[in-house]
């Protein structure tokens, strides 16, 4: 125990301070000089408490004592023990505090264990009693002495309270097969007695940040969570007889977040803290937290967060901070991760372990099992595990800025590793389409990482064994327009060589390099290496760089994956050993200038009176340029521009041919002509009018893909939360315009948010839409809202709240408000009735007369004869079409007075006829074609009687021939002999085209059974002809006891394969007689 003794003398008395740390002041927390704190945590979870997830193990030991009681099994309780001392001395150490006080955490909270404090209630000597254990005291004891030289305040998290606090068992080591913390006096009063006991012993601890009295509750409870408050009541009630100052940290149920009935405070001291996993980082997503914090004028705490991306840590700390809220992360550590800043080996040793309780392996021996759990338990220190910077580089810096930072020092000549991207945030520093999970507001798994190991960004990077220019990583999984940036020192100006690592199992992947935002490359295209794990080397040459401190972007343009990792540059030459050329044309956003890039530097003073010498070949005509636009920034690149205006769709092509444009070192440009520009001209959308969802001219995280929907094309798809398209629009009116998505989800609702984004980016919210599930992603469904738009021309954004849906095209229309066809804008007769028919200013339109048309029928004459008839007459003399669906195709005819549709098949028609000047005029029939019945003989075989039961349908006279006999009949019912043997029926009827019919019937009435022996677990048994009483089937062993029966109506198949090897009575009861058989199962 830590103990200290405070002596002040006065003249009349002693006095003993009390702690002067952290405060509840208002809607802040405060340190002892009124000055507000805003928490920055680490949570240290899987030191003292266990969890199954943590330790790779929740399959076959989800909780901590299972786990122990595993291990105990495997080596023994001594050799158990000895385990757990180690784990406990190695997780969490000095040198762990001082690297996050360094790194900026001004505070740590401490998953607790109450077995390491007190005894379980069932192995207490005396029931109600209290046995109390240093290990815990001490363990708290010597992180608060670390946690106070770094001045990090240490929250005491009471993560396992005695009996365990909720039905997730791993979080609190909850055993259902004893009584739980809500089922238990007993286990409340340890409760209660083990925070007084901690109370007690900090009281006078300044860095003593607080007590956290129970973590992540999750139990059903009635009237809003009682015994809950009731619980924590008791607890403060007994903390305040020792302590008055700590702060009093309140989680809810439900995990955390459930805080029914826990308002208002009943403490003067309190905080309320909420969990946050896995959801959107919107104010709206924590505004139920913001409530409680105004209305009950209490400070709130995050108190845990995490197994998530960087980008969604950075954006949720920035959310809290922006709040005013502090947060504590999870977990500083644990077995194979990238989520925390450490990473525990996950040894071949304790691998075997797990195996071996998995049943996939041998059980090692006791020796063996100790020697691999103690190894396990040394590398926990995190001298020895996998430093992971980039997580609290996301938790610390980034929060503060948007500036990037070198991964790891790069140089050129020399060699970068793909997955030594610079640290910083998503679109920043590197570019990556997944880059959160957001499944709690999206309801399903988002997997931001393919890969899993080295860093924890959305950039998917994974192992390799490649011997040649490899750190062992590579990245992977590479989607079209995401890109990386490497800070860089590029030690002399000459022209490289560049060689790439490359695997992939099929040509055509792209990526370019450019330098400060500057292209280097021309596109460059990869070779399949046949393999995503087989590297080769694949060169690229003549690449003109200067000396000094740059950023190289790669950046990845094809729809083709492919592996790479790294880039190895050599100097080769200077720059006048290459010729200078073109490497790019770009035809920008604005349809009026095609942007140029050379590769080498240019000297812009040549530009000057080369105008002329360029042209524009704009689908095969040719186009002159007006001016010439440089910029301070680049060296290689500069725009021509047009006074006319250029298209999306247009081919274009660039021309050169002069002899003024030279570089640095005096080398003139190469002529070029006919140079294929890169056309990035967005598609302008007329609203109204549709909009083609994959025409967008910028996006984020969006895939399109072939769609099967009605006229093909492509939609988009693989949406996120957070994603978003942008389309260009030209807006006819200032309207509220009605709005149809074409949309297609196969398990989650998506929701979507429309903005107009001004020039200089600024967002207006226009309307939000919810999408169906339609249990398919091409399942295509209507979804109607309305927008208003303003006249204009403008960007249209469309962004993903939730995502998971795939979307092919969106129509704005003007509203028709009486749903007549005409919108209102032309609509001259508003509210017309639905029924009426309107024409093309909306007015109604006369109908035509009920008795106008006669319609006559003539039927087919046979089947398939397709001699059918449609005959229609008219009353008037009006000109009409008549419209015949003909199997989906529809066969139009005009006429005035009469027409006939003929060559018709036996079927239902629909037939419409509406007059030729207002086609919506009209009126509609089913019209049904009839054809001659078929034959349809139904037989039964009597075998008691050898007679055979004819009941004859579809005609009037009926041919049977039975064994060569003919008989002749207008009767629908026979009955005639049969042999004994083998008998053959033909019936016909006196129209030819009704069919015949014919069968063959064998009466053998005994019952036959294969395969005998039973080799395969199957018997057969075939019944013959039998009357409609169900047979019996039994089977008997030889003590004659039955062992299996079974009613059937025919034959059937038995299954032997539960029924041991042998020999067997099978005994048969037919029509009421018995045929037994021996049969053997081999």
């Amino acid at each position: 125990m830590r103990i200290r003794i405070f002596l002040f003398f006065t003249l009349l008395n002693f006095t003993f301070l009390s702690a002067q740390g952290l405060k509840a002041e208002g809607k802040k927390i405060v340190d002892k000089n009124g000055n507000e704190v805003l928490l920055r945590g680490m949570g240290l979870g899987g030191w003292m408490l266990m969890e199954g997830y943590m330790m790779q193990s929740s399959d076959v030991a989800d909780t901590q004592h299972e786990f122990r009681e595993r291990l105990e099994d495997l080596m023994g309780i001594d050799k158990t023990n000895a385990f757990f001392d180690k784990w406990l001395e190695n997780h969490v150490t000095k040198a762990d505090i001082d690297s996050l006080s360094a790194w900026g955490f001004n505070s740590v909270r401490l998953p607790m264990h109450y077995n390491l404090f007190t005894l379980p209630i069932e192995q207490e000597p005396v029931e109600g009693e209290n046995t109390w254990l240093d290990k815990g005291f001490t363990i708290v004891d010597e992180l608060l002495q670390w946690c106070e030289e770094n001045q990090v305040y240490l929250i005491l998290d009471l993560h396992a309270a005695p009996g365990g606090q909720g039905a997730n068992a791993a979080i609190s080591d909850y055993n259902p097969d004893l009584p739980s913390l809500w089922e238990s006096d007993l286990n409340k009063n340890k409760t209660i007695a083990l925070w007084e006991k901690i109370a007690e012993r900090y009281k006078d601890e300044e860095w003593i940040g607080g007590y956290d009295l129970l973590n992540e509750v999750n139990w059903e409870m009635e009237n809003d969570n009682e015994d809950l408050l009731n619980l924590y009541k008791d607890i403060t009630n007994q903390i305040r007889t020792v302590d008055n100052d700590h702060i009093i940290f309140i989680e809810g149920n439900g995990f955390a977040n459930d805080f029914n009935g826990l308002t208002p405070p009943w403490d003067s001291n309190m905080v309320y803290s909420f969990h946050k996993y896995w959801s959107e980082n919107t104010t709206e997503s924590i505004q139920w937290v913001l409530d409680i914090r105004e209305e009950n004028n209490v400070p709130l705490w995050m108190g845990e967060a995490g197994e998530n991306s960087n980008v969604w840590f950075t954006d949720a700390i920035e959310l809290f901070e922006t709040n005013d809220i502090g947060w504590s992360w999870w977990p500083m550590k644990r077995i194979e991760t990238i989520v925390g800043p450490y990473s525990i080996d996950f040894t071949d040793g304790y691998k075997k372990i797990l195996s071996y309780w998995r049943g996939e392996t041998e059980k090692p021996s006791v020796d063996e099992a100790f020697s691999i759990m103690i190894d396990l338990a040394s590398k926990t220190n995190s001298s020895l595990c996998t430093y992971q910077k980039d997580v609290p580089d996301a938790q610390i810096r980034q929060i503060k800025t948007d500036q990037t930072i070198p991964y790891s020092l790069h140089q050129i000549p020399g060699i970068i590793f793909m997955s030594d991207y610079d640290l910083g945030r998503n679109g920043i520093a590197y570019y990556d389409v997944d880059s959160a999970n957001y499944q709690q507001s999206s309801g399903y798994f988002q997997s931001w990482n393919s890969g899993w190991v080295y860093r924890n960004d959305g950039v998917d990077i994974e192992k390799n064994t490649d011997n040649i220019n490899s750190n062992g990583f590579h990245i992977g999984f590479i989607n079209r327009g995401e890109w990386l940036n490497y800070t860089l020192s590029v030690s002399e100006t000459g022209v490289y060589s560049m060689n790439a690592r490359i695997a992939s199992i099929e040509d055509g992947g792209e990526f370019h390099i450019e330098m400060d935002g500057e292209g280097v490359t021309r596109s460059l295209s990869v070779e399949s290496s046949s393999g995503w794990d087989q590297f080769i080397s694949q060169s690229y040459n003549d690449i003109f760089l200067e000396k000094g401190n740059q950023t190289l972007t790669i950046k990845f343009s094809g729809k083709k994956a492919f592996n790479i990792s790294s880039l190895e540059f050599n100097k080769t030459g200077n720059s006048n050993d290459i010729d200078f050329t073109i490497l790019n044309a770009t035809a920008l956003m604005d349809g009026k200038s095609i942007q140029v890039l050379l590769n080498q530097n240019i000297d812009k003073t040549t530009l000057e009176s080369s105008l002329q010498d360029f042209s524009l070949l704009v689908n095969n005509e040719e186009i002159t340029f007006d001016e010439f636009v440089l910029y301070d920034d680049k060296k290689r690149t500069f725009t021509l521009k047009l006074s006319s205006q250029l298209s999306y769709d247009d081919q274009i092509r660039l021309n050169y041919f002069g002899q003024s444009i030279k570089n640095n070192d005096g080398l003139l440009l190469e002529n070029f002509s006919s140079f294929k520009v890169l056309n990035n001209i967005p598609q302008l959308f007329n609203v109204p009018g549709i909009i083609q969802a994959e025409g967008y001219f910028n996006m984020y995280g969006i895939e399109t893909e072939i769609t099967s929907d009605s006229g093909g094309g492509l939609n988009i798809g693989y949406t996120h939360p957070g994603d978003y398209v942008d389309y260009l629009v030209e807006v006819e009116a200032d309207y509220e315009y009605d709005i149809k998505l074409r949309v297609a989800a196969e398990s989650n609702s998506g929701r979507v948010v429309f903005y107009a984004v001004s020039d200089q980016g600024e967002e207006t919210r226009l309307s939000e839409i919810l999408l169906p599930v339609t249990n398919g992603w091409q399942n295509w469904v209507d979804v109607n809202s309305s927008i208003l738009l303003l006249k204009g021309n403008y960007t249209l954004r469309m962004k993903v709240i939730n995502g998971d849906f795939n979307m092919n095209w969106l129509e704005l229309t003007y509203p028709d408000s009486d749903h007549d066809g005409v919108n209102d804008t032309l609509d001259q007769c508003p509210n017309t009735s639905i029924i009426s028919s309107v024409d093309q200013s909306g007015c109604p339109l006369d109908p035509i007369a009920l008795n106008n048309f006669s319609l006559k029928v003539l039927n087919e004459t046979c089947s398939s004869s397709n001699n059918g008839k449609i005959f229609i007459n008219s009353l008037s003399n009006e000109t009409f079409v008549a419209n015949l669906d003909i199997n989906g195709s529809i066969v139009s005819k005009t006429f005035n007075s009469e027409v006939n549709f003929s060559s018709l098949q036996a079927g239902n028609y629909s037939l419409c006829i509406n007059k030729e000047a207002y086609p919506s005029v009209k009126q509609c029939f089913k019209v049904v074609l009839n054809q001659p019945s078929l034959l349809s003989v139904n037989s039964y075989v009597n075998p008691d009687t050898y007679e055979l039961s004819l009941d004859l349908k579809g005609a009037e006279i009926y041919y049977v021939t039975l064994n060569g006999t003919e008989y002749k009949t207008s009767e629908n019912k026979l009955i005639l002999p049969l042999s004994n043997n083998k008998n053959i029926i033909t019936i016909k009827t006196d129209l030819e085209c009704q069919g015949t019919f014919k069968k063959e019937m064998i009466l053998d009435n005994i019952p036959k059974i294969y395969p005998n022996p039973i080799f395969d677990n199957f018997l057969n048994i075939k019944m013959g002809y039998s009357n409609l009483e169900k047979s019996l089937i039994q089977i008997y062993d030889l003590k004659g006891i039955l062992i299996y029966q079974e009613k059937i109506n025919g034959s059937t198949k038995i299954n032997f394969s539960l029924i041991p090897k042998g020999i067997y009575i099978l005994r048969i009861n037919k029509n009421q007689k018995g045929f037994n058989y021996k049969i053997i199962k081999k």
